[in-house]
């Protein structure tokens, strides 16, 4: 007998697996069932409500930390330039004083490699290429004639300096660089929009198109047209030395009378 319970209570024990199943498929969480009728009413009883302590205040208290802020012009008023912000607004300001051609350009992403190409390319026409934030240009242009380009600085831009006003060699490149969009441009000082740079394009040499005026002048105005346009100049100028010399003496010394 005590061998036959000495075995029993020996025999391995057996776990039980237990897999809990839902009926009636799975859960759809985006998507969950509307509960009960009678629990969707207690859980609407038992919703908590919380007090807005913005409720039935004046706009002035409730704009005062708008009213304590200062305005964007008056922060940047209030704030002083860096010192590096400085010597790069000097560098600009000496390009615009010294170029004779000025474009700016609206420039969209592209890779660095196509950039410092179109940097080449610019080279060899003699144009060079900088990128210039909207407070540099501010800072640069302070003072000067130039001061109404600010205004394209809103976004992105890209600005071309050049000594000369080859523009017909900047138009090619650009056409190749759909990535670069001409707004404007300064020629010999003046400003002038997309549609007018493309016209001072179009008619080519400039020296040319003078002769060509001058030319269609002196046939409209005869062969005399320079010294009719002269003509009140000269004449001032010929009065002016009859007065401005001394009369010649036509009597004798009195030593010639002597004798």
């Amino acid at each position: 007998m005590t061998s036959i319970l000495n075995k029993a209570w020996l025999l391995p024990t057996r776990q039980v697996i237990v897999q809990p199943k839902r009926f009636r498929g799975k859960i759809n969480i985006q998507k969950p069932r509307e509960p009960h009728y009678k629990r969707a009413t207690v859980e609407k009883f038992v919703e908590p409500i919380y007090f807005n302590a913005r409720w039935g205040k004046p706009l002035s208290e409730l704009c005062a930390n708008v009213k304590n802020k200062p305005s964007p012009d008056e922060a940047n008023k209030a704030k002083e330039p860096h010192p590096m912000q400085r010597i790069i607004a000097r560098e600009a300001r000496n390009w615009f004083e010294n170029s004779k051609m000025v474009a700016f350009c609206h420039m969209n992403p592209f890779p660095g490699e196509e950039k410092f190409n179109f940097a080449v390319a610019l080279k060899k026409h003699n144009m060079h290429f900088k990128v210039y934030g909207k407070p540099t240009i501010a800072l640069a242009l302070k003072d000067t004639p130039f001061l109404a380009v600010n205004r394209l600085f809103q976004s992105h831009n890209l600005t071309i300096f050049s000594p000369g006003t080859d523009i017909q060699s900047l138009l090619k490149l650009l056409q190749k660089r759909p990535e670069l969009v001409l707004m404007a441009g300064i020629m010999n000082g003046k400003l002038m929009s997309r549609n007018e740079l493309m016209n001072y394009a179009a008619m080519g040499d400039i020296t040319a198109v003078r002769s060509r005026l001058v030319q269609v002048l002196q046939n409209a105005g005869g062969a005399n047209l320079n010294r009719q346009i002269t003509h009140h100049q000269s004449t001032l100028v010929s009065r002016l030395k009859q007065i401005s010399t001394p009369e010649e003496t036509t009597s004798e010394s009195p030593e010639e009378n002597v004798e």
